[in-house]
This record gives C-alpha cells, sequence and structure tokens, in this order.
C-alpha cells in the first residue's frame, strides 16, 4: 500500500511538473506600440497603422489583439494576429467608420495559444482623435517639397515631397536640378504606382558642375502618358559647393558676404534618434537665435529657443521627444546670418 501511495504521489508530482513547465513558468510576455496613429480619417480615409513589437517567454504560438476602444471602454474594432517567434508586426486597420471625436483609445494584449489565459499586462495609447472624411483633392499639387540641405557633388541625394491629385491615373513625378537660367544640370523620375502621397526621389549631383548658390530645385507631375503636365513646382537658392557640404537650400540671408561658417556648426546627434536628441551650436558673434521642431509637411510642432540673445560660444541642448510619432522632421536654426535646417528621423 506505502508503494502505491508513493507512486501515486510521484505521478501527480510529473504530472503538476510538466504542466507547470508548459503552462506557468512561460505564460509571460511584454508588448509595446512602437508606433500607432492618434488622429485617424473617418471613412473613406486611409487605414489607421498601428505597429507593435512583443517579447513571449512561452515556446509555443501566442495570440496578440489590438483594438480601438471607445472613451468608455467598448470596442469598436479589433484585430488578432497569431505569432510562433518573438518581434514586431505592423499592420493596417480597417477604414474607421466610427463618429467623429475624440477620448478614443488603442489597446493591446497578448494571450496564449487557447486564449485561456493572458500573458501580458493590458497596454493603452490614449487619446486617439478621428477626424472627418477626408476630402477628394480638387486640383493637382504639391504640398511640400524637401530638398537636401547638404550633398556632395558626384553623390546621390534624396528629395523628399508630398503631393495631392485629382488625376485619377497613375502618375509620373520628376525630380530636376537646374541652373538658373533653368538648364537641366540632373533629373531622375518615378511614379506613384503604390497609391503614395508621399515620395522620395534621388538625383545625382554631376561631377562637372560649378559651385554656387543660385541652382534650384524643380519638381513635375505627369499623366501616365508623359502628355499632360499637372503640376510643378520650384524652390530656388540650392548652394552647391564642391568638396564640403554641398547642397544647402538657404531661406533668408542678410547680405552676400556672410561667412558659410557661422551656421556650419549646426549638428543633431543621434539621427536617427529614438526618444530624444542632442542639437549644438555655435555663435561667431552676439545674436540672437531661434530654433524650431516642424514636421516635414511644414507645420510647426514646437518652438526649442524663442529668439534667445547669445554672446559667441558652443552652445547645446537636449529635446525630449517620447510624445511624437515615428517619423521625418525638420530642425530649423534662425540668426541674423541666416536660416539652416537639419532633416531628423524618428524610428
Amino acid at each position: 500500500m506505502r508503494t502505491k501511495i508513493t507512486l501515486l504521489f510521484t505521478t501527480i508530482f510529473l504530472i503538476t511538473t510538466i504542466f507547470s513547465v508548459s503552462g506557468q513558468s512561460y505564460d509571460q510576455g511584454t508588448v509595446k506600440f512602437m508606433y500607432a496613429d492618434t488622429e485617424i480619417v473617418q471613412s473613406p480615409g486611409p487605414a489607421p497603422l498601428v505597429f507593435v513589437s512583443y517579447q513571449k517567454q512561452t515556446p509555443v504560438k501566442v495570440h496578440i489583439q489590438v483594438r480601438l476602444l471607445s472613451s468608455s471602454g467598448k470596442v469598436l474594432q479589433e484585430k488578432t494576429v497569431t505569432k510562433s517567434k518573438k518581434g514586431a508586426f505592423d499592420f493596417p486597420f480597417p477604414s474607421v467608420t466610427i463618429p467623429v471625436g475624440s477620448g478614443y483609445r488603442w489597446h493591446v494584449q497578448m494571450y496564449n495559444s487557447n486564449w485561456t489565459k493572458k500573458l501580458s499586462e493590458d497596454l493603452y495609447r490614449a487619446t486617439v482623435v478621428v477626424t472627418g472624411g477626408a476630402k477628394p483633392p480638387t486640383s493637382n499639387v504639391f504640398t511640400s517639397i524637401d530638398p537636401p540641405y547638404s550633398a556632395r557633388i558626384g553623390q546621390s541625394e534624396l528629395i523628399i515631397f508630398e503631393y495631392e491629385k485629382k488625376y485619377e491615373g497613375k502618375a509620373f513625378f520628376q525630380a530636376r536640378l537646374l541652373s538658373k537660367s533653368g538648364k537641366v544640370i540632373a533629373e531622375s523620375t518615378t511614379d506613384d504606382i503604390e497609391a503614395r502621397n508621399e515620395i522620395a526621389i534621388r538625383v545625382k549631383i554631376p561631377t562637372n558642375i560649378s559651385p554656387r548658390d543660385d541652382y534650384q530645385w524643380n519638381l513635375q507631375m505627369y499623366d501616365r502618358n508623359w502628355k499632360t503636365r499637372l503640376a510643378t513646382k520650384t524652390k530656388t537658392g540650392a548652394r552647391v559647393v564642391a568638396n564640403k557640404t554641398n547642397l544647402i537650400t538657404k531661406v533668408s540671408i542678410a547680405s552676400d558676404d556672410i561667412q558659410e561658417e557661422d551656421l556650419n556648426a549646426f549638428t543633431v546627434s543621434p539621427n536617427p534618434f529614438v526618444n530624444s536628441f542632442e542639437y549644438e551650436y555655435n555663435v561667431e558673434d552676439y545674436d540672437d537665435v531661434t530654433v524650431d521642431l516642424y514636421a516635414l509637411n511644414g507645420r510647426k510642432i514646437k518652438t526649442l529657443k524663442s529668439t534667445e540673445s547669445h554672446r559667441p560660444v558652443n552652445y547645446n541642448d537636449v529635446v525630449d521627444t517620447s510624445d511624437l510619432d515615428a517619423g521625418i522632421y525638420i530642425l530649423r536654426i534662425n540668426t541674423s546670418k541666416g536660416e539652416k535646417a537639419l532633416k531628423l528621423i524618428k524610428n
């Protein structure tokens, strides 16, 4: 009888151990919003985008559920993915048909393979705003153009731009570097076959051009047959300097004899950045300085320095960007000598 009891307890211990290994030791995980749209356009607007990273200890597959909640916690929309390995994923949600307003929020959670146990803490991304349906454009237009602020002769440089078009077919885009008289120095072409509204084109800067500050960037939009030009936009004042920080688009210049090094010490690190970056600059003479951070479409996000008087010395400051979404931003510094801008990328 004692032997049977011993065997019974041994069996129970082994079963408990097996279930502990498969169900208890590995039932932990974490999820994190890497990116989630905080402003959503009501249908028929574009599908909201959510990017989630996760870690898990269980060796079997898990279910990760992302939901859009009302302010009261009601589930308005949800989407689930099943994963076997740790990592990250992104996906577009269905087009939103919920009422316009604020107070919505994203919610993500992780479950085990048979949906019996939640493996992670609930994670919320608050203050999601739903705006009215996207209106069709009334014309074909370039809404923004961001040419490179520095480049090297002989290098391929990236021109980023946004556009809207009433034209319904596939359009072609041409980015060109022009001389002051309008002569084409370099050009490159792409299309919008992927229905993007933000496009980047690389243009190779020739090695046989003269260093000057009167070049200009030009963008053109054509129909599918290259017969009708739908839109064009030019940005003047592109400076080409050999063997230095070359292509600098100047916005305002006080005089023609300005020393370029007055603004060349404007630097940012790290770039790309995650939750913060540090910018540094120097001032050669007593001057007023303004530093602003802009979105790629030209919208000012925040003023970092508001016309502060500076004495000749090096300056640096750390900027907290934990409240910003991933994307491309522009940092601009203004002095009486002129303006310089740097392109920043948040991951």
